[in-house]
């Protein structure tokens, strides 16, 4: 990597992190905060989540490997608490793409709750179809791995014809 390039990369990490970090996630956050926290999850280069990923931003990257014609939808989901009041799950900023033909659904959460500790990270990726999902069966795929869901669409679309 020439050390331009590298230090572009560095730098975009870091202005990331730092937007991230000044709206850390709280139940009293305003829908415009709510807003710079999404924004700021969509800059993150991909490669901060799966470093075997490009050092493109997070939604450029998901737009191309869902559909360049699909349809990414935002949104913040605070934790859930059990009975006892202990968190089950982080906050999380969740992108909700659907192909443009509206047969393929990926869900990724990214987690931004305070017991990050200002880091987001990826926390949940689930593939469907969405013919199935609409038709209450379960065909969703969960995956581990950010740079895995290229390979996991293309599998549910050769499954769908």
């Amino acid at each position: 990597m020439n050390r331009g390039f590298g230090s572009c990369l560095l730098l975009t990490f870091v202005l990331s992190v730092t937007a991230f970090a000044q709206h850390a996630p709280s139940r009293d956050m305003t829908d415009a905060q709510l807003q710079n926290l999404m924004n700021a999850i969509r800059r993150v280069p991909v490669s901060n989540f799966d470093r075997r990923l490009p050092a493109m931003e997070f939604e450029k990257w998901l737009q191309t490997q869902v559909d360049p014609d699909g349809k990414i939808g935002w949104g913040f989901l605070y934790s859930a608490a059990d009975n006892q009041g202990s968190l089950r799950a982080p906050d999380v900023v969740q992108a909700n793409v659907m192909t443009k033909d509206r047969r393929l659904m990926a869900v990724v959460e990214i987690a931004v709750g305070h017991h990050e500790k200002g880091v987001p990270r990826v926390y949940r990726i689930d593939v469907m179809s969405a013919n199935n999902a609409t038709a209450g069966k379960s065909d969703s795929i969960e995956i581990t791995r950010l740079g895995k869901l290229p390979y996991y669409l293309q599998r549910l679309k050769t499954y769908e014809h």
